[in-house]
């Protein structure tokens, strides 16, 4: 009888052991899912700036998002994640038409990348 009981309980410690791994598995999948939605939204947001603007950010600005992105859903979880895309949204898209309009560095535009010096070589 008592071995049908220790049976019984490794059994029921297995299935319980089982329920964790699945459901960690699950919560991984949901956080996987969470970042890659992250990543798709800043990538949206980073079209509304002007193309020669995108290629000089490159990849550096989606990886700090996504770095952020993780760090939120580490400690604060989906709801913090989701408050992040909603922060963000606004500004990027306030950033984003005015440096179509007026861009910070007029120099990009004009393609003048040579920074003159106004010293002299001396002599």
């Amino acid at each position: 009888m008592y071995r049908a009981l220790a049976r019984m309980a490794e059994a029921a410690e297995s299935v319980d052991a089982g329920a964790r791994i699945v459901a960690a598995e699950g919560g991984q999948m949901m956080r996987n899912l969470m970042l890659s939605m992250s990543e798709d939204w800043f990538r949206f947001l980073q079209r509304l700036y002007p193309p020669d603007f995108r290629d000089e950010m490159g990849n550096a600005g989606v990886e700090a998002y996504i770095d952020r992105a993780r760090q939120t859903l580490k400690n604060g979880g989906k709801i913090h994640l989701v408050a992040l895309w909603f922060a963000r949204g606004p500004t990027r898209l306030r950033n984003g038409a005015a440096e179509r309009i007026r861009p910070a560095a007029s120099w990009r535009r004009t393609g003048n990348w040579v920074m003159r010096s106004n010293w002299s070589d001396g002599g």
